[in-house]
């Protein structure tokens, strides 16, 4: 009985994968730091060669012991967001650490999602659209 659920199992588990392989080429990165440190993460990431970057405002609602264990001690906080592309992203990610995030610092944190559903393509029409409004 044990291996027939176990068989059943699998076969949902491959079924339900998409069949969509394409490889995520970019990811979106969220940096979150303590309220008045957005800009220079925003210039770090400029110097980098990351041309769109979003910097917002946000208030944390988490509980403290959640806030504790994720490093996010001060409750105002801005959030950073940038596509990058996936090749850069261990790097990049490893960089910040070092300059922005740690506990005696700014107190934050970083992550990256993939995002399969921009190409080459979108990135290129972006960047041209940016060059034509001369950015």
């Amino acid at each position: 009985m044990k291996s027939e659920i176990s068989n059943d199992f699998l076969k949902l588990k491959k079924a339900s994968k998409p069949n969509n392989t394409l490889r995520p080429l970019f990811q979106l990165l969220v940096v979150i730091v303590n309220r008045g440190k957005g800009d220079e993460v925003s210039e770090f990431l400029k110097q980098n060669g990351i041309k769109y970057r979003i910097c917002s405002f946000g208030d944390g609602t988490a509980p403290s012991t959640f806030q504790n264990i994720l490093g996010l001690y001060n409750k105002e906080k801005e959030i950073v967001t940038s596509i990058i592309p996936i090749e850069n992203s261990i790097d990049l990610l490893d960089r910040l650490e070092t300059e922005f995030l740690t506990i005696e610092k700014y107190s934050g944190i970083a992550f990256t999602i993939p995002l399969k559903s921009i190409t080459m393509e979108s990135m290129e029409k972006l960047v041209k659209g940016d060059r034509k409004n001369g950015k």
